[in-house]
């Protein structure tokens, strides 16, 4: 018959796997090192700018937790909170990478469109 003392133990060590599990997917979905994009590969229309980190950002999708996840270890919340800090992080990023995108394309509808050619556009004044 298994001590009182080990199950929780036990308990506890599960549950640091399941967790550890869970945020080594979750950290590696936030941030992906491209294997084949670095700067010298892109040519000098693909540059995405002097200040670019050349990370590449997951967006397979939502994310579900694994059904009967326990609660969080207190060993594990630090790391739980850096990655909740880099996850807001990211959200403020995207928001305003989606807010300069948004300004783009309202300069770009700003820009009248070519008319068709069904009178003359130049007046020719010496012939």
């Amino acid at each position: 018959m298994p001590r009182p003392q080990s199950v929780p133990a036990r308990a506890t060590e599960v549950a640091e796997e399941l967790w550890a599990r869970v945020l080594t997917e979750l950290e590696s979905e936030l941030e992906i090192e491209p294997a084949a994009e670095s700067e010298a590969e892109l040519g000098p229309a693909d540059s995405v700018g002097d200040d670019a980190s050349h990370v590449s950002f997951a967006g397979s999708g939502m994310w579900s937790a694994p059904a009967q996840l326990p609660v969080l270890p207190e060993s594990l919340r630090e790391r739980a909170d850096a990655l909740y800090q880099r996850q807001n992080e990211r959200e403020a990023e995207l928001l305003a990478e989606r807010a300069d995108v948004l300004r783009h394309l309202e300069a770009l509808r700003s820009v009248p469109r070519p008319r068709a050619a069904a009178s003359s556009v130049y007046l020719d004044v010496s012939g």
